[in-house]
């Protein structure tokens, strides 16, 4: 870095360079020079670090939101035979089949037998 003797010859050679009027008018534009990029470097950190809180408050809200939506689905029962996937038991799903209907185990299923040529060419 520089010391306290490096300082003073830098001052000494633009002294003798630009001449005693013009050294005060050099410092001044130096300094507003400098001020202008301490401002625009304090802008630039304030618009990163409000970018960057605005992201953060976006993904507090997204797992905000993706745990409300966990906690409010309803828990589905496991489905029986009974009932379609997709489909939420009703009062008339869930009761037993009235007694004028015959079980499952009475319905029969017949096979039927392929159609023949004689019946291909009647259709």
């Amino acid at each position: 870095m520089l010391g306290i003797s490096h300082i003073v010859i830098v001052f000494i050679v633009a002294l003798l360079v630009f001449g005693p009027e013009k050294l005060p008018e050099l410092a001044r534009q130096l300094g507003k020079a400098l001020s202008q990029f301490r401002r625009a470097s304090m802008d630039f950190r304030h618009m990163m670090e409000q970018e960057l809180q605005e992201l953060e408050r976006q993904t507090q809200e997204k797992q905000r939101l993706a745990a409300l939506q966990a906690d409010s689905t309803p828990q589905l029962p496991e489905p029986s035979g009974a009932i379609a996937v997709g489909t939420l038991p009703t009062e008339e799903s869930t009761s037993p089949p009235p007694e004028d209907t015959p079980p499952a185990e009475a319905l029969a299923v017949t096979p039927t037998e392929p159609p023949t040529e004689t019946d291909a060419r009647h259709s």
